[in-house]
C-alpha cells in the first residue's frame, strides 16, 4: 500500500543522466536529417540489445553535425551509424526523476484524458496558423501527434519514454523519435510547426530550460509557428491540493503535491498501487514559468510571444485559468 514519503528538496539532474532522451522508430529524410524539406517513410529498424535502450538517442554529435552554427552544411554521417546508449534499470535511484516517471503505467494516470479532447486543441491550434511539418515535442503516447496526422499535418513525435511512444507507435507509426532535446538531430529550420503540450517544460532548472528553447528556436523555420502549453503559476499557487486519492479501473493512486524554491517549482509524489498489491512510486518536479519569465528569452531567440491564451479555446488568460497557451512565431 501508499504511505506518505514526505516531500524533500528539489534536486537537480546533471550529466548523461539528465538528458531529455526522445524515441526513435527509424530513420527521418534528407530533408529532416540531410537535404530538402519533408518528413518521408524509409524508416529504418533500430537495434535492440541487452541493458540498452531499444532505439538509439541520436544527437547533433553523433551525427557529424558539430555545433548548432554548422547545421547548415551538408556535413553529416548516417542515422543508422548513431551509437546505441546504455540504459540503467528501472530500479537505478540515481536516474533523474524525468525519466522513472514516464513509464507505461503513466498513462493510466491521465487516463481521463482522451481522443476527443486532443482532437478539439489540435483543431484549435490549426484554427491559430498550426501547420507541418509539426515537431510535437513531448508527445508522450501520441493522442495529439495522432490527431494531427488524422487532420493531415506532416507529424514527428518526440519524447523522453520509449515506453509511452511504444503505445504513440500504434497511432502514428514510424514518426517518432528518441534523442535529446537539447541537442535535436533536425537540422536548421526543419519545421514550420511545434507543438510541447500538457506542461512538459520546466524540467531541467534555468539552464537547461534555456537549452530547449535554443533548440526551439533553431528548428523552427522564419515565420513558423510554435505553442507552448504552460501551467499557470498563479492558478497553481492559489489552487494546489497538498493530497488526493482515487481509483481507476481497481488502481489506486495517491498524489502528493507541494510548492519548494520560493513557489517556483511544484513537486509532486505519486504512489500507484494495483490490485495485486504490486506498488510504483515516482516523483515530478516541473519549474512553473510566467509569460514574463519567457517572453525575453524567447525574444533573444528570435521568437516573439504573438498571444496568450489561458485554455486551447482561446479564453483570455486569467487568476483563474489552469494553463498558458502561447502562441509564438519565429523571426
Amino acid at each position: 500500500m501508499c504511505t506518505s514519503t514526505g516531500l524533500g528538496r528539489v534536486g537537480r539532474a546533471g550529466g548523461k543522466a539528465g538528458l531529455f532522451a526522445l524515441f526513435l522508430s527509424g530513420a527521418f529524410k534528407e530533408g529532416l536529417l540531410g537535404g530538402a524539406h519533408g518528413i518521408g517513410h524509409g524508416w529504418k529498424d533500430a537495434t535492440v540489445g541487452r541493458g540498452f535502450h531499444p532505439y538509439p538517442i541520436v544527437s547533433r554529435a553523433l551525427r557529424g553535425l558539430g555545433p548548432p552554427s554548422l547545421l547548415g552544411e551538408s556535413s553529416h554521417r548516417a542515422l543508422s551509424t548513431a551509437t546505441v546508449h546504455p540504459m540503467s534499470s528501472p530500479s537505478d535511484t540515481s536516474e533523474p526523476w524525468f525519466v522513472t516517471a514516464f513509464r507505461a503505467d503513466y498513462r493510466e494516470l491521465y487516463a481521463h484524458r482522451d481522443d476527443h479532447a486532443a482532437e478539439e486543441e489540435v483543431a484549435h491550434l490549426i484554427e491559430q496558423g498550426l501547420q507541418g511539418p509539426v515537431l510535437d515535442l513531448c508527445c508522450g503516447f501520441g493522442r495529439h501527434a495522432a490527431a494531427m496526422t488524422r487532420r493531415g499535418l506532416d507529424v514527428v513525435g518526440v519524447d523522453l519514454s520509449a515506453e509511452l511512444l511504444r503505445s504513440a507507435d500504434s497511432h502514428i507509426a514510424g514518426r517518432l523519435a528518441r534523442c535529446d532535446a537539447r541537442s535535436l538531430p533536425f537540422k536548421q529550420s526543419s519545421f514550420a510547426g511545434l507543438v510541447n503540450l500538457f506542461s512538459s517544460f520546466g524540467y531541467f532548472g534555468e539552464d537547461g530550460d534555456l537549452e530547449v528553447l535554443d533548440e526551439i528556436a533553431r528548428v523552427l523555420m522564419p515565420s513558423g509557428v510554435a505553442f507552448m502549453d504552460l501551467m499557470n503559476p498563479e492558478f497553481v499557487r492559489a489552487t494546489l491540493v497538498p493530497f488526493s486519492e482515487r481509483e481507476e479501473q481497481g488502481v489506486v493512486l495517491t498524489e502528493e503535491r507541494a510548492l519548494e524554491n520560493d513557489g517556483l517549482q511544484v513537486v509532486k509524489q505519486v504512489c500507484m498501487t494495483r490490485p495485486d498489491g504490486e506498488v510504483r512510486r515516482w516523483r515530478e518536479e516541473v519549474r512553473l514559468y510566467t509569460v514574463a519569465d519567457l517572453a525575453e528569452s524567447l525574444q533573444e531567440r528570435g521568437i516573439e510571444v504573438e498571444s496568450v491564451a489561458g485554455a486551447f479555446d482561446g479564453r483570455p488568460l486569467a487568476a483563474d485559468t489552469p494553463r498558458q497557451l502561447l502562441r509564438l512565431s519565429r523571426r
